[in-house]
């Protein structure tokens, strides 16, 4: 064997040895750097990160390997590295998997919660309506019941009380207007019953214009024979009191029969009606119905709630869950001089021009000029409002109307 020295570098010849093959090989000393993992070279360890997906790397190890490592065991160094490498791998593997199934699994869990969250507020919207529902329906019987309270102690002033006088002097009309419903006005009419009062009912809805004269009368002569000052109580009077050529000579009628039935017959007339300016201006005069009961103005028609939602308010309207509608500021919520009523049904429109002044009443609203809304095609019913140069996010036209 022969050493040869150079600067920094020794080379080594070997002469019939095994090892030929590293001959002419250069010999680099033993690297100062050891890793942290169980004292491996550093290179052992890019040997083995080189060669860790080989099929059979020990060929290649062998090549590429320094003398030094290679007489110090360092081919089966790299093969150990490299399955431990392996090992690493399927332990990261296998935690990546339990921390993929963990996320899953939170993911999952916030689903899951998220559900359950979105399903708690749709049930505490959905009570926070009943209990608004709740407080109109009561509204409305409270209403109904002063209404009605009205009524009465009318009629027991202006009719039953009458009765307990030696002098009787009965009214030939009675009007109540603003009862529109039907259970109202029977709850009226058993009112009077109750009071020891005979009260006769004859429905214009029910009988023909040609018939109407021959009811009336029979109904007049039936009073006039009981012997008993009476009510004629008839229910959709204005049926045939609006003037037009076929009902004038009934309409003529009538007028005699409200003038002298109180005397002649023993009969008061007693209808129910909201809207006497559209009946025949004669039928109406004082002299016929000199007893006018008005309760209209305790009505239901400006009963609403207010329920704050996102960027706007719900308005509840009625007792049932369609009687709804949203408000918002137009433009999206920046337009303070504009109320935009999100939605296309001309009837809810309606009601938020109707209750213009409660709206206006809420902070958010009190400076609303102009409200808006939008609709594929010309409203109908509603009257004041005019296209303006914007479309919805449905693209619909959007209308406005001055208030």
């Amino acid at each position: 064997m022969k050493i040869m020295f150079s600067t920094g570098i020794q080379t080594q010849y070997f002469k019939n040895s095994k090892t030929s093959k590293f001959q002419n090989q250069r010999y680099f000393p033993s690297p100062s750097f050891k890793s942290d993992n169980d004292n491996y070279s550093s290179e052992i360890i890019l040997l083995a990160q080189k060669y860790k997906y080989v099929k059979n790397p020990k060929p290649y190890i062998t090549e590429e390997i320094s003398i030094y490592e290679f007489v110090n065991g360092g081919v089966k160094k790299v093969l150990n590295y490299i399955q431990k490498l392996k090992d690493d791998d399927s332990s990261k593997s296998k935690k990546l998997t339990e921390i993929e199934n963990d996320i899953k699994l939170e993911d999952s869990r916030a689903r899951e919660i998220q559900t359950q969250d979105a399903e708690m507020l749709e049930k505490i919207a959905k009570v926070q309506i009943e209990n608004v529902m709740d407080k109109i329906k009561l509204q409305k019987i409270l209403i109904e019941e002063k209404r009605k309270k009205q009524v009465c102690d009318e009629l027991q002033q202006k009719y039953i009380d009458l009765f307990k006088l030696d002098k009787k002097i009965f009214p030939n009309g009675i009007m109540i207007k603003g009862i529109d419903e039907k259970f109202e006005q029977d709850m009226i009419i058993d009112f009077l019953r109750k009071n020891n009062c005979q009260v006769l009912r004859l429905d214009f809805e029910k009988i023909l214009l040609k018939n109407a004269n021959k009811e009336v009368a029979n109904c007049r002569n039936s009073i006039k024979n009981s012997g008993q000052h009476s009510i004629l109580a008839i229910d959709n009077f204005a049926k045939y009191m609006v003037y037009n050529d076929e009902n004038s000579n009934f309409i003529n009628n009538m007028k005699s029969t409200l003038v002298t039935c109180a005397n002649d017959y023993n009969m008061t007339i007693l209808v129910f009606e909201s809207n006497p300016e559209k009946l025949d201006e004669n039928i109406i005069g004082r002299h016929r119905f000199q007893n006018v009961i008005d309760v209209s103005e305790i009505n239901t028609n400006n009963l609403c709630e207010f329920m704050p939602i996102y960027d706007g308010f719900r308005m509840v309207y009625d007792d049932n869950e369609e009687s709804t509608v949203d408000l918002y500021l137009g433009d999206l919520g920046y337009n303070k001089d504009i109320l935009w009523v999100d939605s296309t049904d001309e009837n809810k429109i309606q009601t938020a021009i109707d209750r213009i002044d409660k709206i206006k009443s809420i902070n958010k609203f009190k400076s609303v000029k102009y409200i808006q809304c939008e609709q594929q095609k010309q409203f109908e019913n509603l009257k004041g409002f005019y296209k303006i140069n914007k479309y919805s996010k449905n693209l619909n036209q959007i209308y406005e109307k001055k208030i």
